[in-house]
C-alpha cells in the first residue's frame, strides 16, 4: 500500500521539493546582492542551526553544565581510587589461589 502511494505521489513530491529549492535560491539572491549560492548544501543545511537561546535559557544552561563538570570531577577522583582498591583485592586473591 506505501509503495503504491508513493508511485502516485512520487512526482507531486518531486515537484514540490524543487519549487522550495527554486524559492530558497530566489530568497538567498535577494539577501546576497543576486549572487546565487556557491554550494546547494546550504539548502540542505539551513534547518540545521540552532536557535539562539534566551538569556534564561542560556542561565540554566550554564549552571548546568558547571554542574556536570563539578559530578564528573568528583567522579573522576573517586574512580581512581576505586580502581587501586580493586587492583590490590585481586592480587591477594590471586596469591592466595596459587597456594
Amino acid at each position: 500500500m506505501f509503495n503504491e502511494i508513493l508511485l502516485a505521489e512520487e512526482d507531486d513530491i518531486v515537484e514540490q521539493e524543487i519549487r522550495k529549492r527554486q524559492e530558497w535560491i530566489q530568497e538567498f539572491k535577494e539577501q546576497h546582492g543576486g549572487k546565487p549560492p556557491e554550494k546547494i548544501e546550504k539548502y540542505h543545511e539551513r534547518k540545521n542551526l540552532a536557535e539562539p537561546l534566551s538569556p534564561e535559557e542560556e542561565e540554566k544552561k550554564r549552571l548546568e553544565d558547571e554542574e556536570k563538570a563539578k559530578k564528573k570531577k568528583d567522579k573522576g577522583k573517586g574512580g581512581a581510587k576505586k580502581k587501586e582498591s580493586k587492583g590490590k583485592k585481586g592480587k591477594k586473591g590471586k596469591d592466595e589461589k596459587g597456594k
